[in-house]
């Protein structure tokens, strides 16, 4: 998942401890449960998660949630939640805000930079208890976003329409990657996010080291222990279509990986 979540931990004198997702590369509640012990302090759920685009269900959130022990945090990473494919999850997402006021252990983010496109500001919020809010607020650094971070934020919040044609635009997008892909024998990874994960049958980076030498950065998947996947970020239809093209390109000299390789 996000490497910043081990970041921070480490920063903080914590352990980490790495869940694998499941064999449909989503958040695994099953293994995630057992991996708690009496010394957890810290579970982070990034949901959609971040690169495979899967999402856990909000069913399966709350089943997860409610069987994780109270006097563990819990970090529900949203940031991509804007760009939940509804239509193949079987309905909306739910309301997890309202989660909040039954569990007091737990923290939601959300931030500005993907649906609101304010990424180069920084910004973003959380969601939870009072009690966790107050302890947040003693620790938390004075002055820690700027006057002009707050007032893109709200001019944002106040222009949903820009948001929905962002979103709307991203899932037109990640179709055409879908279909495009094919030429390739490439598949992709059912995404709900700005961004899909694609299983190439390739070394990964070195499709992200030919393509970065036509000006397009990819992320290889070796990064997240996927060798043969890429994660490609959504851009513009003209953008992407220019992926399309230099991959048509770059694969000519990139053979399959066999068995043993």
């Amino acid at each position: 998942s996000f490497g910043w979540y081990i970041n921070v931990t480490t920063l903080n004198g914590g352990k980490v401890i790495k869940v694998p997702v499941n064999k449909n590369f989503a958040v695994d509640s099953e293994a995630i449960l057992k991996a708690i012990t009496e010394r957890t302090k810290v579970v982070w759920l990034c949901n959609p998660n971040n690169p495979t685009g899967t999402v856990l269900p909000g069913s399966e959130l709350v089943s997860l949630i409610s069987r994780i022990r109270r006097d563990i945090l819990i970090v529900l990473d949203e940031a991509y939640i804007d760009f939940i494919d509804e239509e193949a999850n079987g309905g909306p997402y739910i309301d997890t805000v309202k989660l909040t006021e039954e569990y007091d252990n737990l923290i939601i983010l959300r931030t500005f930079s993907k649906s609101y496109g304010l990424a180069s500001f920084r910004i973003g919020y959380g969601i939870a208890s009072e009690a966790i809010i107050d302890s947040l607020t003693k620790v938390r650094l004075p002055m820690n976003t700027t006057f002009a971070s707050h007032v893109a934020a709200e001019a944002a919040l106040s222009d949903e329409d820009f948001k929905n044609y962002i979103v709307r635009k991203i899932d037109e997008e990640r179709k055409y990657y879908y279909e495009a892909l094919k030429e390739f024998g490439f598949t992709a990874v059912r995404s709900n996010g700005n961004f899909i994960f694609v299983h190439t049958g390739r070394d990964g980076g070195q499709i992200e080291e030919a393509l970065l030498r036509q000006g397009i950065m990819i992320r290889n998947g070796a990064e997240f222990g996927f060798r043969d996947y890429v994660r490609i970020s959504i851009g513009t239809h003209e953008e992407n279509e220019r992926v399309i093209a230099a991959l048509r390109e770059v694969l000519k000299d990139i053979p399959v990986i066999k068995e043993g390789d």
